[in-house]
């Protein structure tokens, strides 16, 4: 919005011209959706990384002893040691 439009609008409303930009701009930005998929993505994105945080938090020590077992066979000092 332009100077003179803004003068216009504080004809016609009483608001004067910077706040009629400023309200005018805030509102154009309110209503642009340019963003939106970016922003779900982001959302898509935190939720998941949360997830995997929290289950591989409670699963730490079984992941764990599954590499200790493959490295154990693989380098032929025994057998594999079950899950009880």
């Amino acid at each position: 919005m332009r100077y003179y439009e803004a003068f216009s609008v504080f004809q016609t409303t009483g608001v004067p011209p910077k706040e009629a930009v400023m309200k005018s701009i805030l509102k154009a930005l309110w209503s642009d959706e340019s963003g939106q998929g970016l922003t779900e993505y982001a959302l898509l994105i935190a939720l998941v990384s949360l997830g995997l945080i929290v289950l591989l938090g409670n699963y730490r020590n079984a992941i764990g002893n599954v590499f200790k077992n493959a490295t154990t066979v693989l380098n032929g000092n025994g057998t594999p040691v079950q899950a009880s």
